[in-house]
Formats: structure tokens, sequence, C-alpha cells
């Protein structure tokens, strides 16, 4: 079966694709697109969950929302075992903090400086508040994070999965230098060829170059910006296959709720 991932542009569901290429697992995208003056999710999310939230999941007549029962669901269902600590130990307990870490402690400040951002003079009373919590959080998660880049054990888990949004939201929001693990960790994992792999799938859906369908993607990684990458239209006679030759483009966490 293939997961259809409801996907918003520059949020919190391209982890979800990320892992997806991971895991080697056959997905279709149907896109959304912010508005370009609020960067606010369109209405048409809300007809396929009523709070119009991505990322959002469907997978044999199953609707999975939330980011972290999504990430938990794909590695239970769909051969990522090796993403999840084994049960009764010490790590699956670490596990399960940093899976909620990064969706609910650490996020709090996040969204207040986010929203507050947009008050002006009129934030100026809580913005210290805010910024020491925020401080805070992104010094926890540097002080735990592992010499080799995890924050479970010594190998890729879906508790850095969760975490990778978190930390690309503190590197966007200039703590780089004072979280020099956690700039580290998410230029590891823009380096992944499944990362790769993903802004361009998503950058072809979002032109429409191809119609929404099941596909894999295998990258490599060439020198400077340029990458090749092989999308592979899963049709029942696996017919069609498209190489595109274009530049990276980059993306930013848009670091909002929808």
């Amino acid at each position: 079966m293939t997961v259809t991932v409801h996907h918003l542009n520059n949020s919190r569901s391209q982890r979800i694709l990320w892992l997806l290429e991971e895991l080697n697992t056959d997905y279709d995208i149907v896109p959304y697109q912010r508005d370009a003056e609020t960067n606010l999710a369109p209405p048409e999310l809300k007809q396929v969950h009523p709070l119009g939230k991505s990322p959002l999941i469907e997978d044999n007549g199953l609707q999975v929302a939330e980011s972290g029962a999504i990430i938990q669901y794909l590695c239970e269902r769909h051969g990522g075992g090796s993403w999840l600590p084994e049960a009764d130990t010490e790590d699956h307990v670490r596990h399960l903090e940093w899976m909620q870490f990064g969706e609910s402690s650490f996020f709090v400040p996040v969204m207040l400086k986010l929203y507050t951002g947009r008050l002006g003079e009129a934030a100026a009373a809580l913005a210290p508040r805010i910024d020491e919590q925020l401080a805070a959080h992104i010094q926890f998660a540097e002080d735990n994070i592992s010499d080799d880049l995890h924050f479970v054990g010594n190998d890729w888990t879906a508790a850095d999965v969760m975490m990778s949004f978190p930390a690309e939201i503190a590197v966007m929001q200039g703590y780089g230098d004072k979280a020099p693990k956690l700039a580290r960790f998410v230029q590891a994992i823009h380096a992944r060829p499944a990362w790769r792999c993903v802004l361009h799938v998503v950058s072809v859906t979002a032109r429409s170059v191809l119609p929404s369908s099941k596909r894999v993607c295998s990258a490599s990684v060439t020198k400077g910006e340029a990458f090749a990458m092989t999308v592979t239209r899963m049709s029942p006679d696996r017919e069609f296959e498209q190489v595109l030759q274009q530049p990276l483009q980059p993306y930013k966490a848009a670091g909002y709720s929808d």
C-alpha cells in the first residue's frame, strides 16, 4: 500500500517525507501552499481534518494526524524497526522523552516567539521571558545530543526525526553559534540523500511538473549544488521515469503550527 501525505509547504510535514524516504516507503503527496501574505495554511486542509493541520497521512483507509503519532506509526508499520529502540530499555524511555520534548516543551517558546514577533512593541513585556525559555530549551538539547549527533543511542532514530524541526528553528533563529552540535545535526540531516531527494520531490510537486502519483526517489549528491534525482512513476506497469537535473532549492522551516 501507498501512504498519502497531505503536505503543507515549509512545515513540519517535511520531516514526514524525509522519514518515508529513509524507510523506502512508497508515498503520494497531496500538496498545499501557504498564503503568500499570512503564511497560514489554506482552507482546503480543513476538508481533510477539522483543524486544517499538516502533517496528515492516510494509509490503507486509516487517517493519522500529529507528527509524533505519524512518526511512531510509520516506524512501526513500514519497516522502521531500526529507528525505534527496543522496548524495556533505557534508550526506549529516553526516546519517549525526546519524542514528547520536540513537540511540547521545546515548541511552546518557539511558537510564542514566532507569534509575538508579529506584535512589535506590544510584545515587549513578554519578550525577555520568551527569549530566556527558548535559549534554555535549546541549551538543554545541545547538552544532551551526543557527539555522534544523535539524541538516543549511536544511530538515527525517530527521536532524531522529531527533533529535526526544532533544531532547524534554533539554527534559523541565530542560535547556531551557541549550539554548535545542533547546527551540525541540522547539517548532517540536510546532507542525507533521502532529505535532499525530498527537496526535489516537493519542488517538482509544487510546480506540478509531475501529477501526484506513487513514487520512490533514488538520489545521489554531486559536487556543488548540482543534484540528480530519479522520480519513478509507480503506475501498475511501472512505465514512467523522468530524470531531473536542477539546482537544489534550500528548505526553510517556517515554524508555524499549521
